[in-house]
């Protein structure tokens, strides 16, 4: 069976094969962060990201329904185009205020405010991609430590892991942003992969569908004659060929057949050493009933729901990046009324409709931002909030950022 690529990925320009590269890179966000250079960024990031998802499309578009080579090549490339939003931010800002005081904080946010008053409509609503992904402190940690987990198979050891936290706390978000950075590399004889990521099958009637989803993630095609011994073989040998150094299986609670429990840890017997990182809402209810499987997953990092001291943080470093001239006071729980009675502030009305969850706090943001950038508001307020998310609620489903269609428009 020959490496035969599935998608047009070509080589990247981080240099994937470098074992020193950290798994992500960040902006930091400090005194000496230029605005303009960053929109320089966005514009650039803004027109590969179409480019080349129109190409994805326009391959998509040429293969036949009924030929089951095909089918594969589309399914890889179905996956790739729903990864490709995160290279709109490919270098994620990080916010983070330890080491500045109170005075410190506001010379910042005053900085940055006279810089965002220098941009266009069109450059505002451009910089509301930053909100695709932003590095909090909490995923920074997942970072350092997923990073340590890569580090330690050079080392000859494997460090297996479970990530779990509630839906929407940026799980798949942060596995398919080290995906964009770590793109295969083609070469003469094989395709180098670094990392490979799939869904955990649903079906637990065959573990076929378990091996074919990696040879696929790995850019090899199978057959359907291709027994269940035949496929994990093919699997063991193009995980070692293609040099991957993380396996990272998504929804991991759809695995509940035992038997089909133990063919992942079978696969993390014969992969030398590769760390294979199950991730779900509660992957620890993966390892339930087998103590073998839970020796080897015995670590677990939790991206937990924000309560009230957490979200004010996130808050902090949210308001920083407003695209305003005017504070909008993101991070105030309570504020104080005309009356003099304190009324809830924008930080007390975020938590009660987000309930913490970082993806619906990233949607209500950027939403109630692009709603006053395109009204000419100088900074966000309780009823812009208020009205962002009842149009949330109303169409959760079928939702697409007038920013992105405006900047589209208007290249």
């Amino acid at each position: 069976m020959k490496s035969k690529k599935t998608t047009n990925s070509t080589k990247s320009d981080t240099g994937n094969a470098s074992k020193s590269q950290h798994l992500i890179e960040t902006v930091p966000v400090n005194m000496n962060f230029l605005i303009r250079n960053r929109i320089e960024q966005l514009t650039q990031w803004q027109d590969e990201y179409i480019e080349r998802d129109q190409a994805l499309q326009t391959r998509q578009k040429s293969l036949s329904p009924n030929s089951r080579h095909d089918r594969q090549i589309g399914a890889a490339i179905a996956r790739q185009r729903r990864r490709l939003r995160v290279l709109k931010s490919r270098n994620p800002l990080e916010v983070t205020t330890e080491g500045l005081n109170n005075d410190q904080f506001l010379k910042l946010r005053e900085k940055l405010f006279r810089q965002f008053a220098g941009l266009t409509k069109k450059e505002k609503l451009l910089w509301l991609n930053n909100f695709e992904f932003i590095m909090t402190p909490q995923l920074k940690k997942l970072y350092c430590k997923l990073d340590r987990i890569r580090s330690y198979r050079s080392l000859g050891q494997q460090r297996c892991l479970l990530l779990g936290g509630p839906s929407g706390m940026g799980k798949t978000t942060c596995l398919d942003a080290m995906l964009t950075r770590f793109e295969p590399e083609i070469h003469d004889e094989v395709t180098v992969v670094p990392i490979v990521k799939i869904d955990a099958p649903s079906n637990n009637k065959s573990s076929r569908t378990l091996y074919r989803r990696i040879l696929n993630a790995l850019g090899l095609s199978y057959t359907v004659s291709d027994s269940e011994d035949e496929l994990c073989e093919k699997v063991i040998a193009f995980l070692d060929a293609c040099q991957v150094e993380l396996l990272i299986i998504d929804e991991i609670e759809h695995m509940k057949n035992h038997e089909f429990k133990r063919k992942i840890l079978d696969l993390s017997n014969q992969t030398r050493g590769i760390p294979i990182i199950c991730a779900s809402c509660n992957p620890q209810s993966w390892t339930e009933g087998d103590e073998e499987i839970q020796g080897r997953w015995n670590d677990y990092f939790p991206l937990e729901q924000y309560g009230s001291a957490e979200l004010g943080a996130l808050l902090t470093y949210l308001e920083v990046l407003l695209p305003f001239s005017q504070p909008s006071r993101l991070d105030e729980f309570a504020v104080a009324s005309v009356q003099g009675e304190d009324e809830p502030g924008p930080a007390s009305f975020i938590l009660q409709v987000t309930k913490g969850i970082l993806r619906d706090v990233m949607i209500l943001v950027r939403d109630a931002c692009e709603y006053a950038i395109t009204h000419d508001l100088a900074n966000l307020n309780i009823p812009i909030l208020r009205m962002a998310w009842k149009n949330i609620q109303e169409t959760p489903n079928n939702r697409d950022f007038s920013a992105n269609k405006f900047w589209e428009d208007e290249r």
